[in-house]
């Protein structure tokens, strides 16, 4: 079953979800792999989410890099020219 978490950051509410890739598939050994969405608070806002295809050893670290890689893209549109 995936795990949720939810945060704050510039604005935005990111959900990562983290899964047990051997619960999914019955893989020998257990593996983590996570996914971000990304919400602005204005409902007029665009919204987006990535599917990360790494995998870590453990939930925590899957989480903390999908955490971490929402709040790049957030970044990065944040500090992206204005478009003309």
């Amino acid at each position: 079953m995936p795990t949720s978490k939810h945060s704050n950051y510039r604005g935005f509410s990111i959900t990562t979800r983290c899964t047990d890739l051997h619960l999914v598939d019955r893989r020998p050994r257990r593996g983590f792999s996570a996914l971000f969405a990304v919400c602005p608070m204005d409902p007029n806002g665009e919204s987006w989410q990535a599917f990360l295809e790494t995998i870590f050893a453990t939930s925590d670290a899957a989480e903390a890099d999908a955490l971490a890689e929402a709040r790049r893209s957030i970044d990065e549109l944040a500090d992206a020219p204005p478009a003309h």
